[in-house]
């Protein structure tokens, strides 16, 4: 069952055999068979005297039960579980597999080690598993951090791709960028008065899930319950607050991704007092130096921050092109405007928005916006007719949009051919966002409408 808990889980609990050794003697010699015991004595008793009985027998079992839990609930030994990224739970699966065959081939192989074909089969049975899983292993760890433009075509292909992660954290925001295993995270999600948050829920498990082991930065982009998220719920990462970028106008390096925050600018903080919370959003634009690809993030800003970075963006201040663009305010109506669309020019555009939401998330009006983008008039009013005849987003020749409460979580690997073609003094290369939604590949049961289908769509 170890595989089974692994991949359903994300990880696997060390203190699960104690706990069963000591639980499943008492369940089974002693809870069961009083509650058994208690309930055929009240069924059959006609006096009364066998419902006093059966009453001392269950606040026997209640004062076990609570004993039980006391003791598995105070000592930390019994806490023990350990988190193992997604794709491990193959390798245990395989280990296992090995050790319950391994015993049959020694036992076959031992009887004519004489033999010199014997010895050969026997050692390369020991050997190609040890090949099988170590391989694959030491191939998740490769070295990225020399220059993309001086390395060869070999250390370029074998350099983990960057890739990006729009979670689905319902209605919030939650970023996650990939490289090897190193992340950058723009918010947390939402944070809810109970105390639940995405950022245990959703974005700790997915940290885990993918392999991260070092969180280089984060960037909170403004002070909303559904982007702050609850940064302790990261766990015991090594100086993690540390972590924290503040959203003033700067570049950092991350591997060989650039990141340059262009807003809040010098200028913002001048009358910071004047903005809205949500129009002091972070907006970050990440470029990748391999790919040469962009994505703009942009967080709660309004049309009023849209106007200011557009004539930032015409005076040559900064450069907001992009091949990705993440809507603003999960697709609100009062941003995206058509000019901030237009200087973006993005050819992809994800939406964060929640199920069901009660604003109506990414609303229509931002995603006729978007389709119009780059058309004439009559090609605008053609796709506005087509949207408003369905429920799901379509998108003209040019730009395709994609929201999380459509696909779920939504992944956008930055792809580079391993080769390049020379074409006498141009390099053609061909690079490009792969984009696809996770919402109904294999899920928990308790996410789906039909618990017992493996195919039918969650939403």
């Amino acid at each position: 069952m170890v595989p089974v808990v692994m991949f359903w889980f994300g990880g696997v609990s060390l203190s699960g055999v104690l706990t069963n050794l000591i639980a499943i003697p008492l369940f089974s010699l002693f809870i069961v068979p009083a509650i058994f015991i208690g309930t055929v004595v009240v069924m059959i008793d006609n006096v009364g005297v066998g419902i006093d009985i059966s009453s001392y027998i269950f606040l026997g079992v209640d004062a076990l039960l609570n004993q039980l839990i006391t003791v598995f609930s105070h000592y930390p030994i019994f806490h023990y579980w350990v988190n193992i990224a997604n794709g491990l739970w193959f390798w245990f699966l395989l280990l296992i597999g090995l050790l319950l065959v391994s015993p049959v081939y020694l036992v076959t192989f031992t009887q004519n080690l004489r033999s010199l074909k014997s010895r050969f089969i026997l050692t390369g049975s020991i050997i190609l598993p040890c090949i099988l899983i170590l391989v694959p292993i030491g191939l998740s760890f490769p070295t990225w951090n020399s220059s993309p433009k001086d390395s060869s075509w070999l250390a370029r292909a074998l350099q983990p791709k960057l890739t990006m992660y729009l979670l689905d954290v319902g209605q919030g925001t939650s970023v996650l960028f990939q490289q090897g295993h190193s992340a950058f995270i723009y918010d947390l999600g939402p944070i809810y008065p109970s105390g639940f948050n995405a950022t245990q829920s959703v974005v700790q498990p997915m940290l885990v899930g993918v392999g991260i082991t070092d969180i280089r930065h984060i960037v909170i982009s403004h002070n909303d319950s559904d982007h702050i998220g609850d940064i302790k719920a990261l766990g015991k990462q090594a100086n993690i607050k540390d972590k924290i970028l503040t959203c003033t106008a700067q570049s950092y390096k991350w591997g060989r991704t650039q990141i340059d925050i262009i807003w809040p600018n010098h200028i913002a903080y001048q009358d910071i007092n004047d903005l809205s919370k949500n129009d002091t959003s972070c907006v970050i634009k990440l470029t990748d130096e391999l790919t040469h690809l962009s994505v703009l993030l942009t967080g709660d800003i309004t049309a009023k921050i849209e106007r200011r970075l557009v004539k930032m963006h015409n005076q040559q201040q900064i450069n907001l092109k992009s091949d990705l663009l993440i809507s603003a305010h999960h697709g609100s109506k009062y941003s995206s405007t058509s000019d901030f669309i237009n200087a973006v020019s993005a050819t992809k555009v994800l939406h964060s928005a929640g199920v069901n939401n009660r604003f109506g998330f990414p609303t229509k009006e931002v995603i006729q916006r978007f389709n119009a983008s780059g058309m004439t008039a009559s090609e605008v009013n053609e796709i506005n007719q087509v949207n408003s005849k369905q429920t799901k987003i379509s998108a003209n020749n040019k730009v395709n949009q994609y929201s999380t409460n459509q696909v779920g979580m939504i992944k956008v690997e930055f792809d580079k051919p391993w080769f390049e073609i020379n074409h006498s003094q141009y390099k053609v290369i061909e690079t490009q966002l792969n984009v696809s939604g996770y919402l109904n590949h294999w899920q928990p049961f308790w996410k789906k409408q039909n618990p017992f289908s493996f195919t039918s769509e969650i939403r």
